[in-house]
């Protein structure tokens, strides 16, 4: 269990990016002393430490919107190590990180796209043939490309959690964000916020494993399908289900369409709706309900 073993990640983006900094942040929170950033590359650098990277430094780094190239070199263990890219080690550095730093997982947090695609995927193995991390969460879009996801599956089997369903929670919390700022005035937000964020978060931990659950589950079944395609024909699937639902919604009467209000209750966070339930059905257009 990743709250209880000792575990290792990588990480491609800068600890002033949204992705990977928030990913330094959640890391952190839930799992504390149990995770170690092994290394992680930016535009202005690239840090490694087997031991694990000073998190309160790279925290610092996230608070105060620095490069990892801001990172104080003495916070560093013995084995740690800072290379920038104006220099041609750095520079080298920086841009194989994701391949040579051995890890329980890689998150591409940031970084180019493609920037592990069909001419190169097998940088990404160690010399015995196995990846240089078990796992891959792509929380940045189109890191990997389809032609490196499929060979590093048929190669080694490498689970790899695509960006879709990586960043799905994203997607839905700008969601549950826009609703709440279309019922509510500024001040009325802020004074919601303190029981509303946490609200929204124990939402999207729900409906996050609802996916992998899911999708772990028709692996089960069918182990020779890969995962990044198993995240496709899941997204398929809710979307033809929203559509059909959203063209039978559309020809239903008033009176019937308020029968179906019980169903807001399950869908908006409650702090939401119990205390502006009577607003939401005037303030809120019928595709957010």
């Amino acid at each position: 269990s990743p709250r209880t073993e000792p575990w290792s990640v990588k990480l491609t983006g800068g600890p002033d990016g949204d992705v990977a900094g928030n990913m330094l942040q959640i890391l952190h929170r839930e799992y504390g002393d149990k995770v170690r950033i092994v290394g992680m590359a930016d535009g202005s650098g690239c840090a490694e430490d087997p031991a694990g990277l000073p998190m309160a430094e790279l925290l610092r780094l996230f608070e105060q919107s620095l490069p990892l190239s801001a990172l104080d070199r003495a916070a560093l263990s013995p084995s740690g190590l800072l290379t920038t890219v104006d220099t041609e080690e750095g520079f080298h550095a920086r841009n194989s990180m994701h391949n040579r730093v051995v890890a329980d997982a890689f998150i591409p947090a940031g970084g180019r796209p493609s920037a592990i695609n069909g001419s190169n995927w097998r940088d990404f193995l160690l010399p015995d043939g196995t990846p240089s991390a078990k796992v891959i969460v792509e929380g940045a879009n189109l890191f990997v490309t389809p032609e490196a996801r499929q060979a590093l599956f048929e190669e080694c089997g490498l689970p790899i959690i695509k960006d879709s369903s990586a960043n799905k929670c994203g997607v839905i919390c700008s969601s549950l964000e826009i609703a709440a700022s279309i019922v509510l005035e500024r001040d009325e937000f802020v004074a919601l916020k303190p029981a509303y964020v946490p609200a929204v978060v124990d939402r999207l931990r729900a409906l996050a494993r609802l996916e992998a659950s899911r999708i772990m589950a028709e692996s089960r079944l069918r182990p020779h399908v890969p995962l990044p395609k198993l995240s496709e024909q899941l997204s398929l699937a809710i979307l033809r289900v929203t559509n059909a639902a959203a063209d039978a919604l559309e020809s239903l009467e008033p009176e019937r369409k308020e029968r179906l209000w019980p169903l807001m209750r399950e869908h908006l966070p409650a702090p939401l709706f119990d205390a502006y339930s009577t607003r939401i059905a005037e303030a809120l257009p019928w595709e957010y309900q």
